[in-house]
């Protein structure tokens, strides 16, 4: 007679009949037996979070409270909604948290996380490395500073009992030397050149369609090129020449000048720097055709409150496709030369200490600058352009 076989129900872990999932049973700390699904087809795991249930229920037994129980069972999402939420709520740049948000769940898609216990360190390490095989370090360190600033807010915010990338590291060693670039300085003619070549290629891809052939499209070259001769005059950085209005803006004084608030500045402190006269008569004009443009649209006037310079996200890529076609694109090489768009702040050093005027301490607005060579230049104005 055959003997009958071992019923599935019997062991701890066990099988239900028709389920891939292995099954616990356990006494709760009420003294209910309960009956739960480990959502794993390994038995190792499934033995694990028993005895971690088993742990929780001598621990409720005596009298411990897990705080974080019903956070270990709330999906990942919903506490990335939240952190976004906070990030918006601190107004931060969309541009910040939109990038932020990708990172994390690019590492949440990454080490297959769905609950908050299942973010480690190790899986985090793993990510980051494989970013840097592909990406530079400054892009991991991105990452790095993404996920920290991530579990950090956890365990801020009381959603988690620590935080679980503490030790992480956000900065890569010796990441500097891999940030260093070295960066074309133009001469006068090249600038020329160079502002010329924005509305060469313009006119060179017109016929060519996208961008270059929308309406009106042609006022934003002409603008690109009174931003060129704007900085390669005053050496402002790209978030500088975000930032001004045209309040500040003083071009009928008897000195016309730039004011830039310390809440743009590198060092922190407020600046007047002095305007040339072909860049004080470009910048009219400028507001002249805006104001035009705005009047062919049946738009206000251009305002006082208004910026004066709108510079697209790509604009180191601009600026390097108009030094191609004015040609000074340096050859590719060990040795090769960056041309973006803070080789324009560059260039005006050169120009003025071509014209013996050293603007690096002063008029560069470094850190370690003096105010004093930003007054001896207003004193003694120099023209470059005649």
């Amino acid at each position: 007679m055959k003997q009958a076989g071992q019923s599935p129900w019997n062991g701890n872990p066990y099988r239900r009949p028709n389920s891939p999932f292995w099954h616990i049973v356990f006494t709760d700390a009420d003294g209910v037996t309960r009956r739960r699904s480990t959502q794993t087809k390994d038995v190792r795991v499934a033995r694990e979070r028993l005895a971690e249930t088993l742990r929780a229920v001598e621990q409720a037994r005596a009298g411990h409270v897990d705080r974080f129980a019903r956070n270990r069972s709330i999906p990942i999402q919903q506490f990335i909604d939240e952190y976004r939420a906070t990030l918006e709520a601190n107004q931060s740049a969309p541009r910040y948290v939109a990038g932020t948000i990708r990172q994390i769940r690019q590492f949440l898609a990454f080490a297959k996380v769905k609950h908050l216990p299942e973010i480690h360190i190790a899986d985090a390490e793993r990510f980051l490395t494989s970013i840097r095989a592909e990406r530079s370090a400054k892009t991991r360190d991105h990452y790095a500073g993404a996920l920290r600033g991530f579990s950090k807010w956890l365990e801020r915010t009381g959603r988690w009992e620590c935080d679980p990338l503490r030790n992480l590291a956000v900065r890569t060693s010796n990441r500097d030397k891999f940030r260093i670039f070295k960066r074309v300085g133009f001469r006068f003619e090249e600038a020329e050149r160079l502002v010329e070549a924005a509305w060469t290629r313009y006119v060179a891809e017109r016929p060519l369609g996208g961008l270059q052939s929308r309406p009106d499209y042609c006022e934003a070259v002409r603008d690109r090129q009174v931003l060129y001769w704007f900085v390669l005059t005053t050496a402002f950085r790209a978030g500088e020449c975000a930032s001004l209005c045209w309040d500040d803006l003083c071009l009928d004084s008897a000195r016309p000048s730039v004011r830039l608030d310390g809440r743009f500045t590198k060092n922190g402190d407020d600046a007047v720097i002095p305007l040339q006269g072909f860049v004080v008569d470009s910048l009219r004009e400028m507001r002249a055709r805006r104001d035009a443009l705005h009047a062919r649209r049946g738009d206000d006037p251009v305002r006082d409150a208004d910026r004066v310079f709108r510079l697209p996200s790509k604009i180191a890529t601009i600026v390097r496709k108009d030094a191609e076609t004015a040609g000074l694109t340096a050859e590719r090489g060990a040795g090769r030369k960056r041309v973006d768009f803070h080789c324009l702040r560059k260039s005006c050093a050169r120009i003025l200490i071509e014209l013996k005027v050293h603007p690096i301490s002063g008029f560069a607005r470094h850190p370690t600058g003096s105010p004093v060579d930003a007054r001896t230049w207003m004193k003694q104005p120099v023209v470059v352009r005649g």
